[in-house]
């Protein structure tokens, strides 16, 4: 029987999927010797919940205790720091030491700004940018806070949708791009989704000093159930974006969608109908490698992984049971994989290699990976 992440998945079998792309020897040599740390939220066989980093050879490096369930982390740039957010809808940020996992600060949004699970860094790592919902408007806002000065709120401005999540930076670091999944929440309803009938996802540009909206997508009318979650962006600034149907089990519409700097519309992917049905309306997190030119998308409730070209063509899948968390590998065609059931994979086009299968945790929606310092 299937049980969703909300109910935090404890049964899984990770596996991985199949690489290809160009690259140049010299970038693969000089990042093939670069050591990469693996981060991500867990939670122990007590019920824990925990910010955990790993060496890329499975080595625990440490565990850090959250208060809650956390949902992404984050790197700051040049600094050694790593960020925890809070799932949604949540009240924490952790700001830990990104060597040792020591808690250097904890910031709780105090009033009606329950956060969303994301944020991202201005390219100096000196502004941070997070998701949040408005709970007396009812609308999505982004907050900007000072790294340098203890993380203070700065400015705050709307994200131009409801039930904004994934933010990213674009190159020009004075654009961020939004994924607003279009779904009413409450706090005081817990994650129960208000407005299903008239929910309206939409993946929205914004002006990172002043707030200003540059540009906005809306998906079709027959498609306003599918909610835009997750994101990322590529060297060029392409962006894959990855949605969940929140319709009828019958239905099944496309779940994975691209954006190109200049197009006018939202592209959605032509996916084959037998794939299309075994992931079953509902994709996880999605992650570019390091050459940008492929993007890995997870489909947790299909037990699955896509692969796809950073012009929206489908290349390939493969079996990833209760998989969700994606982060780019080492060198180009390589991605980190994490499932529930506490494995890690990296996968290559040459190789298919289980890291460590951690019996004592389950790894939560998302993975991220950096070359140490």
């Amino acid at each position: 029987m299937y049980l969703s992440r909300r109910d935090f998945l404890k049964q899984a079998v990770g596996t991985g999927i199949a690489l290809c792309s160009l690259t140049s020897l010299a970038k693969t040599t000089a990042s093939s010797h670069q050591e990469m740390i693996l981060y991500s939220a867990a939670m122990d066989k007590q019920g824990n919940y925990l910010a955990i980093a790993m060496s890329e050879k499975g080595e625990l490096l440490f565990k850090t205790p959250l208060p809650a369930r956390a949902h992404a982390m984050l790197i700051r740039p040049q600094q050694k720091e790593v960020l925890v957010f809070s799932r949604r809808p949540g009240y924490f940020l952790m700001v830990l030491d990104a060597e040792t996992g020591a808690l250097l600060q904890k910031i709780d949004s105090k009033d009606n700004r329950p956060l969303c699970g994301h944020g991202t860094f201005s390219e100096d790592g000196n502004t941070l940018y997070l998701t949040a919902n408005d709970t007396d408007q009812q609308h999505g806002v982004i907050r900007v806070l000072d790294a340098n000065n203890q993380y203070k709120l700065i400015n705050e401005f709307s994200s131009g949708g409801i039930g904004p999540h994934e933010i990213r930076l674009l190159r020009d670091n004075k654009t961020l791009v939004v994924a607003s999944g279009g779904i009413l929440t409450h706090p005081e309803s817990g994650r129960s989704k208000l407005n299903l009938d008239s929910m309206t996802p939409a993946l929205t540009y914004l002006d990172a000093q002043q707030g200003h909206v540059l540009k906005d997508y809306r998906l079709a009318a027959k498609y306003h159930q599918l909610s835009i979650r997750h994101l990322d962006v590529n060297q060029q600034d392409t962006v894959c974006f990855a949605m969940q149907y929140q319709g009828s089990r019958q239905h099944r519409f496309p779940l994975i969608g691209f954006h190109r700097q200049g197009q006018s519309t939202l592209q959605l992917t032509k996916t084959p109908s037998t794939l299309l049905s075994a992931m079953k309306n509902y994709c996880g997190s999605v992650c570019s490698d390091p050459s940008g030119q492929h993007f890995a998308v997870s489909s947790p409730r299909g037990n699955l992984m896509t692969l796809w070209n950073d012009q929206g063509n489908f290349i390939a899948s493969k079996k990833l049971n209760d998989g969700c968390g994606v982060a780019a590998g080492k060198v180009d065609n390589s991605f980190y994989l994490s499932s529930g059931r506490g494995e890690i994979h990296y996968k290559t086009k040459q190789q298919d290699r289980l890291i460590k299968r951690f019996e004592d945790y389950h790894w939560d929606n998302h993975l991220l990976s950096h070359h140490r310092s």
